[in-house]
C-alpha cells in the first residue's frame, strides 16, 4: 500500500491504496462516481468505484501472500507482516495463492505453447523429428539417424531476451517445492516427447534484471532429455 500520508482520514479505508489531499476531495470523487452511474456516461471517469476498490484490495492480499512464500524479508518487513496477521481470511489467502501461481506458471506455459504452435519455429523443430521406419530400412535413412544423434544436432538452444528476475525467473517465489526451473522443465516436457531426436534443451535467460552471477541448472526429463538453463 502507498504511504503518502499518515492521515488515515484521507485514504480509502477499504483498499488503502488511494489517497486524497482532503476529505472534500475524497467525497467529491465518490459523488463523481455516483453521478456517472446515474447518467450512464461511458465517456466520463468512474472515479474510485467499488469494483476498482475491490481489485486494489486484492493487490494488498497478493503482495502479502507473495512475501510470505518468497522469503528474504528484513526486520521491518517482518514487523509489518506481524501487524497485518489475521487481517485476511484463509479463504482470501488461498485465492491469492492461486492467482500468484497462475501468473508465474504462465511464463513457462507461454514459452512452451509458442514453441509448439507457432509456425515460425516448425523448420527449426522438424529436424528433431524421428521418422518411423518400415521393415526395410535404407542405408540413407540410417545415415540420417546417425547424423541426427550427433551432439551438435540434438540440442535446441532457446534465448529468452528481456527476461526479468521477478517475472520469468520467479524471483524468490516457490510453492510446494516447485520453483521456476522445475516449472520450465514440466512445461517443455511435451516438446521433448514430441521431438524424439531432441536430447538437450539449452534455455538461456538474458535481461538487465537477470541475476548478475550466471546460474547453471540441469534438469532431467523422464525420457533422459536434459534441460540446461
Amino acid at each position: 500500500p502507498l504511504k503518502g500520508s499518515n492521515k488515515d482520514d484521507v485514504c480509502c479505508k477499504v483498499c488503502r491504496r488511494v489517497w486524497y489531499c482532503s476529505k472534500e476531495c475524497r467525497r467529491e470523487d465518490a459523488e463523481s462516481y455516483r453521478r456517472n452511474q446515474e447518467e450512464e456516461d461511458e465517456e466520463q471517469g468512474k472515479g474510485h468505484s467499488a469494483i476498482i476498490c475491490s481489485l486494489l484490495k486484492l493487490c494488498n492480499i497478493d503482495e502479502e501472500v507473495e512475501e510470505e512464500f518468497g522469503g528474504g524479508s528484513n526486520e521491518n518487513e517482518e514487523n509489518e507482516k506481524k501487524s497485518k496477521k489475521g487481517m485476511y481470511s484463509d479463504e482470501e489467502k488461498r485465492a491469492a495463492i492461486d492467482r500468484i501461481s497462475s501468473e508465474y506458471e504462465s511464463y513457462p506455459a507461454t514459452l512452451a505453447n509458442v514453441l509448439m504452435d507457432a509456425p515460425c519455429f516448425e523448420p527449426a523443430l522438424d529436424k528433431f523429428l524421428v521418422k518411423r521406419r518400415g521393415k526395410k530400412t535404407r542405408q540413407l535413412d540410417l545415415e540420417e539417424d546417425e547424423k541426427l544423434s550427433s551432439h551438435n544436432n540434438n540440442t535446441l538452444s532457446i534465448h529468452v531476451i528481456g527476461a526479468s528476475r521477478e517475472s520469468e525467473l520467479w524471483g524468490d517465489f516457490q510453492l510446494d517445492k516447485t520453483n521456476a526451473m522445475n516449472a520450465y522443465t514440466d512445461a517443455l516436457s511435451e516438446l521433448a516427447s514430441t521431438y524424439k531426436g531432441l536430447k538437450k534443451i539449452n534455455l538461456t535467460f538474458i535481461g538487465p534484471d537477470c541475476p548478475a552471477e550466471t546460474l547453471h541448472v540441469v534438469k532431467t526429463f523422464d525420457n533422459d532429455l536434459h534441460n540446461n538453463s
